[in-house]
């Protein structure tokens, strides 16, 4: 969609008083545009801008495009108003829900990168225009989260913004998505609810401040996300792994898991083991072996050894404990391990 380059017929109704807001430096505001106020509290045109808040929609044109903050006003109208639908449409099921604003005549399922709350949706008209109810912004951002109080169960495909919590069933390899969040600071809790037939499950938000892809493999796995405007999805997990941990694993040689909480080497011969640096602060880790035969030597390295080079196994029930510090590396939590760091 574009922005108005010119005065709009904006058809309306139930439209209160008009107040007079002072229009920002540089700015043009068209008759008829979805009005907000940006950071500073001057009047702009509506834009899909993180920070904007819409107030109503302008009663006359007012061009302040040589002027500094505050040389104009333009006056504004709260109501009900009919606005184009975006591609990212508005539908007949988001009837009751926010919109949000896509431009200063456009509005959208969707945030678009954005949290700005158009207001609720009303109606659907024949013409395929919006509309919208233009609320203030504490009802804008409790209709928001009143949309994400539910809960829903997905197999695969897109997670939905308008539950807080999604349950995914990793039934097999399963890929699931999560699109820009609705508004600054919504949360989403993720928790893998069923995981059977080698489950490997797949989240990849559209923007994720903390990497790429969040990986499922066993029933408990828990992420819990906010979204920022600026950064995208990020996890506020306080421990990191704390559901995702709560498992443990038996490995021959090779690679020790950073994603379980407590891994069983088996020590059959002369084997060779690698940790890699920790996922986050204070991350724990336990090593214990329950195997030893055949003249076991079973040798630990970790990438990043803040109390030595390598761990050495050679008898069952020999056992580290150790917790990731980003500054020094895997450091030992208790001096006696009863396995050899040297």
């Amino acid at each position: 969609m574009t922005a108005l380059a010119a005065d709009r017929n904006t058809r309306n109704k139930h439209v209160g008083r008009s107040i007079s807001l002072l229009v920002a430096a540089s700015t043009t505001i068209y008759k008829g545009a979805l009005v907000c106020v940006n950071n500073t509290g001057y009047a702009v045109a509506g834009a899909k801008t993180a920070g904007y808040k819409v107030v109503g929609v302008a009663d006359e044109q007012v061009d302040n495009s040589a002027g500094s903050d505050g040389d104009l006003s333009v006056r504004v109208r709260k109501g009900v108003f009919a606005f184009k639908n975006d591609t990212d449409a508005v539908a007949q099921s988001h009837i009751g829900r926010p919109c949000f604003v896509v431009d200063d005549q456009t509005v959208a399922d969707e945030a678009e990168g954005s949290s700005v709350v158009a207001g609720l949706v009303e109606a659907i008209d024949a013409n395929d225009e919006i509309w919208v109810s233009i609320i203030d912004e504490a009802m804008a951002a409790l209709a928001v989260a009143n949309c994400n109080a539910a809960v829903e169960t997905v197999t695969s495909g897109a997670l939905s913004l308008y539950t807080k919590t999604s349950f995914i069933s990793c039934t097999g390899t399963q890929a699931y998505t999560l699109a820009a969040g609705l508004y600054q600071g919504q949360e989403k809790i993720i928790k893998c609810s069923v995981a059977a037939s080698t489950p490997i499950g797949t989240l990849t938000p559209s923007t994720y401040a903390d990497g790429t892809t969040i990986v499922f493999s066993y029933v408990g796995q828990t992420a819990h996300l906010i979204w920022d405007d600026t950064n995208g999805w990020t996890r506020v997990d306080a421990l990191y792994g704390n559901a995702r941990q709560a498992i443990t694993e038996t490995v021959t040689s090779g690679a020790v898991s950073l994603t379980t909480l407590v891994t069983y080497v088996s020590v059959t011969g002369t084997q060779a083991y690698t940790l890699a640096d920790g996922l986050y602060q204070g991350q724990q880790k336990f090593i214990k072996c329950t195997v030893a035969a055949s003249t076991p030597v079973g040798t630990l390295t970790p990438v990043t050894f803040a109390d030595g080079t390598s761990v050495l196994f050679d008898a069952v029930d020999e056992w580290i404990h150790i917790a990731w510090d980003d500054v020094s590396g895997w450091t030992l939590v208790q001096p006696e391990t009863g396995a050899t760091v040297s």
